[in-house]
């Protein structure tokens, strides 16, 4: 980060980015182990 000009917005943006990506986790994850299975079996 260059400067930080608006300590509060940054400080929501990053709350709610990672509230969003633990929200989403299991799903990417899933998502992956869905897509190795898939690989392995060559569909």
């Amino acid at each position: 980060m260059l400067f930080d000009d608006d300590p509060p917005a940054r400080v929501r943006w990053t709350a709610t980015t990672r509230k969003i990506y633990l929200d989403e986790l299991p799903r990417i994850e899933r998502s992956r182990r869905e897509f190795l299975e898939s690989v392995r079996r060559g569909r």
